[in-house]
């Protein structure tokens, strides 16, 4: 395959439905789905670039000096690979697919941590289309962008449970006319304090994503 000087492309690669495998068949499965993988993979680079895991079924790969056209080639055969694998355990079959996210490097963002959290989106966003599919990211792609600013307040919210900024705050509900009531009513209210310790106001909206592994 031709290789383009200055131009790389970075992969992450989720496998779909893992923890199918290990719930059901034990890690002992899961741990030679994984060297299946990982073999089936390796065979589909190139001499120079890299294969790394980077957690439980997660996999990065660098494809150094190769164009964008090149790379997504790669990716979608790489894809196509770990579909036609047929693992099974003790008589067992599992159907095996991976989504994946590709970003090229030569475009924005540029830093490495950037350039790997793009293709994270870009595989996050593979699983919410369906999974076993290849998904490259584009600066401009307003869908990615929105996912994007999602998944930075699920961190937020994180953080703000560690940190007890969650607070407890209570309103009255009382009719707009003479109507008698026994007893009052009030509203529980969650309000959440800022890193700076302000507090963040219901007009401020955000969605959470529905995670898919």
């Amino acid at each position: 395959m031709t290789r383009q000087s200055g131009r790389h492309a970075l992969m992450f690669l989720d496998l779909d439905q893992f923890k199918l495998v290990n719930d059901t068949c034990g890690h002992a499965a899961g741990d030679e789905l994984l060297r299946h993988i990982c073999a089936l993979l390796q065979s589909g680079l190139r001499e120079g670039d890299t294969l790394a895991r980077l957690g439980g079924d997660e996999f990065g790969i660098l494809l150094e000096n190769c164009g964008p056209d090149a790379a997504e080639k790669v990716a979608e055969g790489l894809r196509q690979t770990v579909q036609n694998l047929h693992f099974v355990w003790k008589g067992r079959p599992f159907v095996t697919t991976v989504s994946i996210g590709l970003v090229h490097v030569a475009h924005n963002p540029t830093t490495l941590e950037a350039s790997l959290r793009a293709a994270d989106m870009a595989c996050y966003m593979a699983k919410e289309k369906g999974r076993n599919r290849v998904q490259v990211y584009h600066p401009d792609d307003s869908e990615l962008s929105l996912r994007f600013g999602e998944m930075a307040w699920v961190q937020r919210l994180h953080m703000a449970l560690e940190e007890d900024r969650f607070c407890l705050y209570s309103q009255e509900i009382a009719p707009l006319g003479n109507v008698d009531l026994d007893g009052g009513h009030i509203e529980i209210l969650l309000r959440l304090h800022d890193e700076a310790g302000r507090m963040i106001y219901p007009t401020v909206s955000f969605r959470l994503p529905n995670v898919t592994v």
